[in-house]
């Protein structure tokens, strides 16, 4: 069977949609609704806006693209049909945009939480605020120069009437572009130091790294996507009306769009792997749950009760651990045991300054991460 651009994408579509379901699947098991925060939140709307950004590369590949036409030369020679369909495309391409950007920076904002709450009590939150700022305000530009990019907003589809500068989208890679790969580095510059602060095996820092550090694969994403589309459009932008859909030289509109899926592919992909990853590895370690207990954390518990007063419900505490081990939400854990009495000198114990680096080790806010606040 010939290679199809267009069944490329949906096929990413339907990947990158299981993945959002993986991850609203793992939160709910770790930290149920009443966990949810606000990236939590924000998965419904970069569903919704895939979704859009796929039926409106769909509605391009059927119908063309006004910016494969040389003005006041195939245009003219259009029949009322071909005009319709080829204003049709240049409509969804506008919607295209919207909803690209619109998924992106919504992608962008789950890290912005992610970060947030890993950052508790660090002096990085700062600068999560920072770059929280920078991405909101982003956005909104890049939004507002798409639909102020021509007035009025009929020259993005319209033609001869619309000029090449409106029609071609050349603003909008240069703006949007450079943009998504300075607050991508803004993101990455959040967990990084933490990474390499942690004192960690280097085997689960490069695990650590891959999931917090996944902004790399998307910085080149992002690159190869402009990189190509960019040079389709210099290479073949006037290319042939061959009567039924308009062309990019020898490929049609889907093979410059499948750029665009595979980027915000690989950043659905980066964004919820921290999240899908508890789940995956639950049932892993709940087969060496036991063991762990035994060779490390049984005696590490065993030293605390030793030294520090526990409350009553000692099986609380128990199930405490064991959550903490399945990777539940480091805020929902936080706060409640802010909550025991027992947990000032249980944080005193595991400050850096502690000489059992093994309880330090069998204790840890957030498995998936392992990051301890004192180092």
């Amino acid at each position: 069977m010939a290679y199809s651009a267009i069944v490329e994408q949906w096929a990413e579509y339907g990947v990158g949609m299981a993945i959002f379901i993986l991850r609203i699947i793992a939160r709910i098991k770790i930290v149920g609704f009443k966990g949810f925060t606000g990236d939590d939140y924000l998965v419904p709307f970069a569903m919704l806006f895939y979704t859009l950004q796929l039926v409106s590369h769909q509605i391009m590949h059927d119908n063309g693209l006004i910016i494969a036409i040389k003005p006041d030369t195939y245009y003219k020679d259009f029949t009322d049909s071909q005009r319709d369909r080829a204003q049709l495309g240049g409509k969804a391409n506008i919607l295209s945009w919207i909803s690209y950007t619109s998924l992106i920076w919504t992608l962008k904002g789950c890290m912005v939480f992610l970060y947030y709450r890993l950052t508790a009590g660090l002096k990085a939150r700062k600068f999560v605020h920072i770059t929280a700022g920078v991405i909101l305000a982003s956005y909104v530009g890049i939004i507002l120069m798409i639909l102020l990019n021509c007035r009025p907003l009929s020259k993005n589809w319209t033609s001869p009437y619309g000029t090449e500068y409106c029609v071609n989208n050349i603003p909008h890679f240069a703006v949007i572009g450079p943009i998504n790969v300075v607050t991508d580095i803004m993101l990455l510059c959040i967990p990084l130091p933490l990474i390499i602060r942690a004192k960690l095996p280097l085997r689960r820092k490069l695990v650590i790294s891959v999931l917090l550090g996944g902004g790399f694969f998307l910085i080149i994403a992002v690159i190869l996507n402009n990189l190509f589309s960019l040079m389709y459009k210099f290479d073949g932008l006037y290319g042939t009306f061959n009567g039924d859909f308009i062309q990019f030289g020898m490929e049609n509109p889907s093979f410059v769009l499948s750029w665009g899926t595979r980027e915000t592919f690989v950043a659905v992909l980066v964004v919820n792997a921290p999240c899908i990853k508890p789940l995956i590895s639950s049932s892993v370690w709940l087969k060496v749950r036991n063991k762990t207990l035994t060779k490390v954390s049984k005696h590490s518990i065993h030293s605390l009760r030793a030294r520090t007063p526990l409350p009553p419900n000692n099986n609380n505490n128990n199930l405490k651990l064991e959550e903490l081990e399945r990777g539940a939400d480091s805020e929902s854990i936080m706060s409640e045991y802010r909550r025991d009495p027992s947990f000032n000198s249980k944080r005193a114990m595991l400050s850096p300054s502690s000489s059992n680096e093994d309880e330090r080790r069998s204790i840890s806010f957030l498995p998936v991460y392992e990051m301890h606040k004192g180092t």
